[in-house]
C-alpha cells in the first residue's frame, strides 16, 4: 500500500507509504519459507507523470526482480485485474510437449523460490518518470519447511 507519487530509480517496501497516513512497517517473508505462487491484483491501473514506459520490477531483499522481472507500466500486466508473475506459474509452451501430471509439478517446483533468511517484499521502479497512478495489491504464497539457519 502506498500514497502519494512513487519516484523513479528507487526501490520501496510493499507497505510504505510516501505521502502522510497510509500503512507503516515492512511485509516480511520469514526465514525457511518456501515461496509456491506470487501473483498481482491491480485495482485501478498504474500510470507515470508522461509516457508510460517506467518499469515495475517486484522481489524481495537481495532479488529485486525475482517474483517479476522489469515490466513497462504499459504492459497488460500493470492493467486492471488479477495477473500471474514468474513464480508458480511455469510456461508450458503451446505445444504437448508436458502433458503428465508429474511433468507439469516439475515444472511448477522449479519457480519455488527457498528463503534462508527473513527478506522484505520489494518493488523497484526504473525509468524516467515518476509512478503517480494506481493500486496493486501483491500476494506471495508460501509454506514454512522449517528449515532454518
Amino acid at each position: 500500500s502506498s500514497n502519494g507519487t512513487l519516484a523513479t530509480n528507487a526501490t520501496y517496501g510493499a507497505n510504505t507509504t510516501t505521502a502522510g497516513g497510509g500503512q507503516t512497517g515492512k511485509v516480511i517473508i520469514p526465514e525457511g519459507a518456501l515461496i509456491t505462487k506470487v501473483y498481482t491484483h491491480v485495482e485501478t491501473a498504474i500510470t507515470d507523470d508522461d509516457d508510460n514506459s517506467t518499469t515495475i520490477s517486484l522481489g524481495y531483499t537481495g532479488a529485486l526482480a525475482a517474483f517479476l522481472a522489469a515490466t513497462a507500466i504499459s504492459a497488460t500486466l500493470w492493467a486492471a485485474g488479477s495477473h500471474n508473475t514468474l513464480v508458480g506459474y511455469p510456461n508450458l509452451g503451446a505445444d504437448s510437449a508436458h502433458d503428465t501430471q508429474l511433468e507439469v509439478a516439475a515444472l511448477y517446483a522449479a519457480t519455488y523460490i527457498a528463503v534462508t533468511t527473513d527478506v522484505e517484499v520489494l518493488i523497484t521502479l526504473n525509468n524516467d518518470h515518476n509512478v503517480d497512478a494506481g493500486k496493486v495489491t501483491v500476494f506471495v504464497e508460501y509454506v514454512q519447511t522449517g528449515d532454518l539457519s
